[in-house]
Protein backbone atom coordinates (compact mmCIF):
# COMPACT_ATOMS: atom_id res chain seq x y z
CA UNK A 1 0.00 0.00 0.00
CA UNK A 2 1.09 3.76 -0.65
CA UNK A 3 2.73 4.14 2.96
CA UNK A 4 2.13 8.18 1.57
CA UNK A 5 -1.67 7.77 1.69
CA UNK A 6 -1.48 6.49 4.93
CA UNK A 7 0.21 9.44 6.36
CA UNK A 8 -2.81 12.09 5.97
CA UNK A 9 -5.91 10.09 5.05
CA UNK A 10 -8.15 13.49 5.50
CA UNK A 11 -5.62 15.95 3.63
CA UNK A 12 -7.62 17.61 1.35
CA UNK A 13 -11.14 17.32 3.57
CA UNK A 14 -12.71 20.09 4.83
CA UNK A 15 -14.24 20.03 8.30
CA UNK A 16 -18.24 20.13 8.53
CA UNK A 17 -19.76 23.11 9.35
CA UNK A 18 -21.49 22.76 12.53
CA UNK A 19 -25.55 22.09 12.32
CA UNK A 20 -26.07 25.44 14.42
CA UNK A 21 -23.88 27.01 11.98
CA UNK A 22 -25.85 25.86 8.96
CA UNK A 23 -28.84 26.16 10.37
CA UNK A 24 -28.08 30.17 11.07
CA UNK A 25 -26.75 30.63 7.53
CA UNK A 26 -29.88 29.21 6.16
CA UNK A 27 -32.04 31.66 9.02
CA UNK A 28 -30.12 34.72 8.05
CA UNK A 29 -30.13 33.89 4.13
CA UNK A 30 -34.24 32.92 5.14
CA UNK A 31 -34.75 36.58 6.35
CA UNK A 32 -32.28 38.19 3.47
CA UNK A 33 -35.00 37.10 1.04
CA UNK A 34 -38.03 38.10 2.54
CA UNK A 35 -36.19 41.22 3.78
CA UNK A 36 -35.93 41.93 -0.08
CA UNK A 37 -38.77 41.15 -1.40
CA UNK A 38 -40.53 43.20 1.83
CA UNK A 39 -38.25 46.68 0.57
CA UNK A 40 -38.96 46.02 -3.22
CA UNK A 41 -42.84 45.82 -2.78
CA UNK A 42 -43.60 48.17 0.15
CA UNK A 43 -41.20 50.45 0.08
CA UNK A 44 -38.29 51.54 2.62
CA UNK A 45 -40.94 52.95 4.88
CA UNK A 46 -43.50 50.86 5.28
CA UNK A 47 -40.62 47.64 5.37
CA UNK A 48 -40.49 47.50 9.52
CA UNK A 49 -39.05 45.03 11.24
CA UNK A 50 -42.60 43.84 12.32
CA UNK A 51 -43.49 43.24 8.79
CA UNK A 52 -40.78 41.16 8.36
CA UNK A 53 -41.38 39.41 11.44
CA UNK A 54 -44.77 38.33 10.20
CA UNK A 55 -43.11 37.22 6.59
CA UNK A 56 -40.55 35.28 8.60
CA UNK A 57 -41.81 34.44 12.36
CA UNK A 58 -39.06 34.36 14.78
CA UNK A 59 -38.96 37.45 16.62
CA UNK A 60 -37.48 40.85 16.53
CA UNK A 61 -34.18 40.28 18.11
CA UNK A 62 -33.05 37.41 15.71
CA UNK A 63 -33.28 40.15 12.87
CA UNK A 64 -31.57 42.21 15.28
CA UNK A 65 -28.82 39.73 16.43
CA UNK A 66 -28.14 39.23 12.43
CA UNK A 67 -28.36 42.76 10.90
CA UNK A 68 -28.01 45.13 13.67
CA UNK A 69 -30.47 47.77 12.47
CA UNK A 70 -32.75 48.66 9.92
CA UNK A 71 -30.07 50.75 7.82
CA UNK A 72 -27.63 47.46 7.76
CA UNK A 73 -30.50 45.48 6.69
CA UNK A 74 -31.47 47.75 4.02
CA UNK A 75 -27.56 47.53 2.86
CA UNK A 76 -27.93 43.76 3.05
CA UNK A 77 -30.69 44.05 0.87
CA UNK A 78 -28.54 46.53 -1.54
CA UNK A 79 -25.80 44.04 -1.71
CA UNK A 80 -28.24 40.90 -2.17
CA UNK A 81 -29.68 42.55 -4.98
CA UNK A 82 -26.74 44.06 -6.95
CA UNK A 83 -24.49 40.97 -5.82
CA UNK A 84 -23.54 40.33 -9.49
CA UNK A 85 -22.37 43.71 -10.06
CA UNK A 86 -20.04 43.07 -7.26
CA UNK A 87 -19.17 39.81 -9.11
CA UNK A 88 -18.79 41.04 -12.60
CA UNK A 89 -16.63 44.11 -11.82
CA UNK A 90 -14.35 41.13 -9.64
CA UNK A 91 -14.28 38.71 -12.58
CA UNK A 92 -13.23 41.00 -15.77
CA UNK A 93 -11.41 39.97 -18.45
CA UNK A 94 -7.70 39.38 -17.84
CA UNK A 95 -6.42 43.05 -17.97
CA UNK A 96 -4.09 41.60 -21.48
CA UNK A 97 -7.36 40.66 -23.35
CA UNK A 98 -8.25 43.03 -26.06
CA UNK A 99 -9.79 45.76 -24.43
CA UNK A 100 -13.05 46.35 -27.05
CA UNK A 101 -13.57 42.50 -26.26
CA UNK A 102 -13.54 42.54 -22.93
CA UNK A 103 -15.28 45.90 -22.83
CA UNK A 104 -18.11 44.52 -24.60
CA UNK A 105 -18.53 41.67 -22.34
CA UNK A 106 -18.20 43.83 -19.43
CA UNK A 107 -20.84 46.17 -20.80
CA UNK A 108 -23.46 43.67 -21.80
CA UNK A 109 -23.33 41.97 -18.55
CA UNK A 110 -23.61 45.25 -16.30
CA UNK A 111 -26.19 46.44 -18.63
CA UNK A 112 -28.24 43.26 -17.91
CA UNK A 113 -28.05 43.49 -14.40
CA UNK A 114 -28.89 47.13 -14.36
CA UNK A 115 -31.84 46.45 -16.12
CA UNK A 116 -32.81 43.54 -14.31
CA UNK A 117 -36.63 43.74 -12.75
CA UNK A 118 -35.10 43.66 -9.08
CA UNK A 119 -32.48 46.00 -9.29
CA UNK A 120 -35.43 48.63 -11.59
CA UNK A 121 -37.56 48.39 -8.51
CA UNK A 122 -35.15 48.62 -6.06
CA UNK A 123 -34.13 52.31 -8.44
CA UNK A 124 -37.62 53.13 -7.94
CA UNK A 125 -37.55 52.60 -4.67
CA UNK A 126 -34.73 54.92 -3.62
CA UNK A 127 -35.12 57.61 -5.88
CA UNK A 128 -38.67 57.83 -4.49
CA UNK A 129 -37.79 57.60 -0.45
CA UNK A 130 -34.20 59.00 -0.53
CA UNK A 131 -35.42 62.26 0.35
CA UNK A 132 -37.02 61.29 3.22
CA UNK A 133 -34.41 58.67 4.02
CA UNK A 134 -31.53 60.13 2.30
CA UNK A 135 -29.14 57.46 4.05
CA UNK A 136 -30.40 54.61 1.75
CA UNK A 137 -29.75 57.03 -1.03
CA UNK A 138 -26.21 56.68 0.39
CA UNK A 139 -26.23 53.32 0.46
CA UNK A 140 -27.52 52.41 -2.91
CA UNK A 141 -24.75 54.66 -4.57
CA UNK A 142 -22.07 53.32 -2.83
CA UNK A 143 -22.90 49.65 -3.05
CA UNK A 144 -24.35 50.01 -6.48
CA UNK A 145 -22.78 52.30 -8.97
CA UNK A 146 -20.03 53.56 -7.20
CA UNK A 147 -19.23 50.24 -7.25
CA UNK A 148 -19.10 49.59 -10.47
CA UNK A 149 -17.14 52.79 -11.24
CA UNK A 150 -14.18 51.19 -9.15
CA UNK A 151 -14.48 48.07 -10.93
CA UNK A 152 -14.15 49.78 -14.06
CA UNK A 153 -11.63 52.12 -13.13
CA UNK A 154 -9.59 49.31 -11.79
CA UNK A 155 -9.58 47.15 -14.52
CA UNK A 156 -8.75 50.18 -16.84
CA UNK A 157 -5.80 50.91 -14.82
CA UNK A 158 -4.52 47.42 -14.75
CA UNK A 159 -4.69 47.50 -18.95
CA UNK A 160 -1.55 48.04 -21.04
CA UNK A 161 -4.08 49.46 -23.86
CA UNK A 162 -4.17 52.85 -21.93
CA UNK A 163 0.46 53.46 -21.62
CA UNK A 164 0.75 56.26 -19.94
CA UNK A 165 -2.51 57.32 -18.93
CA UNK A 166 -2.53 59.24 -15.33
CA UNK A 167 -5.56 57.86 -12.91
CA UNK A 168 -7.64 61.42 -13.23
CA UNK A 169 -7.82 60.14 -17.11
CA UNK A 170 -8.76 56.40 -16.28
CA UNK A 171 -10.99 57.75 -13.90
CA UNK A 172 -12.68 60.12 -16.60
CA UNK A 173 -12.66 57.57 -19.57
CA UNK A 174 -14.66 55.10 -17.21
CA UNK A 175 -17.29 57.36 -16.03
CA UNK A 176 -17.72 58.28 -19.62
CA UNK A 177 -18.24 54.29 -20.32
CA UNK A 178 -20.36 53.79 -17.20
CA UNK A 179 -22.74 56.56 -18.58
CA UNK A 180 -22.91 56.13 -22.42
CA UNK A 181 -23.44 52.50 -21.66
CA UNK A 182 -26.06 52.69 -19.02
CA UNK A 183 -28.03 56.42 -19.09
CA UNK A 184 -30.48 55.93 -22.03
CA UNK A 185 -31.53 52.20 -21.25
CA UNK A 186 -31.74 53.05 -17.79
CA UNK A 187 -33.86 56.13 -17.98
CA UNK A 188 -36.46 54.30 -20.33
CA UNK A 189 -36.41 51.17 -17.81
CA UNK A 190 -36.85 53.40 -14.94
CA UNK A 191 -39.63 55.06 -17.38
CA UNK A 192 -41.64 52.22 -17.78
CA UNK A 193 -40.22 51.45 -21.33
CA UNK A 194 -38.79 48.49 -22.27
CA UNK A 195 -36.56 49.73 -24.76
CA UNK A 196 -33.01 48.98 -24.81
CA UNK A 197 -33.71 46.01 -22.16
CA UNK A 198 -33.57 42.66 -24.08
CA UNK A 199 -30.03 40.69 -24.25
CA UNK A 200 -29.34 41.48 -27.67
CA UNK A 201 -29.76 45.40 -27.38
CA UNK A 202 -27.84 45.43 -24.12
CA UNK A 203 -24.82 43.41 -26.94
CA UNK A 204 -25.39 46.04 -29.21
CA UNK A 205 -25.08 48.98 -26.89
CA UNK A 206 -21.89 47.42 -25.09
CA UNK A 207 -20.65 46.99 -28.65
CA UNK A 208 -21.44 50.09 -29.66
CA UNK A 209 -20.11 51.79 -26.44
CA UNK A 210 -16.63 49.40 -26.15
CA UNK A 211 -16.16 50.70 -29.96
CA UNK A 212 -16.39 54.44 -29.31
CA UNK A 213 -14.03 54.34 -26.30
CA UNK A 214 -11.67 52.39 -27.85
CA UNK A 215 -11.59 55.41 -30.99
CA UNK A 216 -11.95 58.27 -28.31
CA UNK A 217 -9.70 57.40 -25.20
CA UNK A 218 -6.85 55.14 -26.29
CA UNK A 219 -4.09 55.70 -28.58
CA UNK A 220 -3.10 53.63 -31.68
CA UNK A 221 0.43 52.44 -32.75
CA UNK A 222 2.80 55.30 -32.96
CA UNK A 223 -0.74 57.91 -32.96
CA UNK A 224 -2.81 59.68 -30.44
CA UNK A 225 -6.26 58.90 -29.14
CA UNK A 226 -9.15 60.13 -31.68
Amino acid sequence: MNQSALKKPYEGLRPAEPADMHEARGRKSAILHQATRLFLEEGYAAATTNALVARTGGSKSTIYSYFGSKEKLFGAVVDHVLAQIKATTNDFDPPDGDLQNCLIDLGAKLLTIVLSADHIALARMVIGEANRFPEIGAIYHDHGPALAQEGVVAFLLGHDAMPGANPDDIRDAAEWFTGRLIHRAFICALCGSDDGAGPDEAKRIARDTASTFVRRFTKPAGGHAA
